[in-house]
């Protein structure tokens, strides 16, 4: 079947987003110096959000992100063992911990805002040749784009959920290696939840499949 000129530039447009994920991967996979200090994309934007709300918690940043709370978890540890950061017991829950910067973080929060200020600067010199009508013709391509890729992770999520399966066994592994073992001598609650996990992944993707088949 030919062609149309309609699908020629839509594979255009497709080959150009995976160039763009492939350069996206490869930036953030490499550290980058922000003033006298090198961090990984990732970590710069836990330093940026901490700065501007202090006293944050690695829940609030991994939902803010879409992080699961142990990979969010990773990262905090690898700041503080940078001396960026600390996290300091909540006066009114015992149980949560607040993130703050310290005089390194915050060194580096201002090394990290020249780097995306000279960013931005080069992205803006590329695209000086466009009109404001183009421009915003791109921003609204762009946001359509993003909803097919939403629908994508939607979709993804719905039938292989198991970043959400792993993170609930590593939280249950860590949990168990917390508790004292002559508390311990029932060993079997421990394992119920692990069962009781892979059942509700079972039932979730026999729906699933019988939808589809439907």
């Amino acid at each position: 079947m030919k062609k149309t000129n309609r699908d020629k530039i839509i594979d255009e447009i497709w080959k150009a987003q995976d160039e763009a994920y492939a350069l996206m991967r490869s930036y953030d996979d490499i550290p980058h110096n922000y003033g006298e200090s090198s961090l990984y994309q990732v970590e710069g934007e836990f330093i940026d959000i901490i700065a501007e709300n202090p006293g944050i918690t690695i829940t609030e940043i991994s939902e803010r992100l879409g992080n699961t709370t142990s990979a969010a978890s990773q990262i905090v540890r690898k700041l503080r063992k940078k001396g960026m950061l600390i996290q300091v017991r909540d006066e009114q829950n015992n149980r949560k911990y607040n993130l703050l910067l310290t005089d390194i973080g915050k060194k580096v929060y201002e090394g990290h805002q020249l780097f995306t200020n000279e960013c931005k600067a080069y992205f803006q010199s590329c695209l000086e040749e466009f009109t404001e009508e183009k421009l915003e013709s791109f921003v609204e391509i762009q946001k359509r784009i993003n909803c097919s890729y939403k629908h994508d992770i939607k979709k993804g999520n719905a039938i292989f959920p198991i970043p959400w399966i792993l993170s609930r066994f590593l939280e249950l592994k860590r949990f168990k290696r917390r508790v004292p073992k002559h508390l311990c001598s029932m060993g079997s609650f421990f394992n119920k939840n692990i069962c009781i996990l892979f059942i509700a992944f079972i039932v979730k993707n026999k729906k699933i499949l019988i939808n589809n088949s439907e």
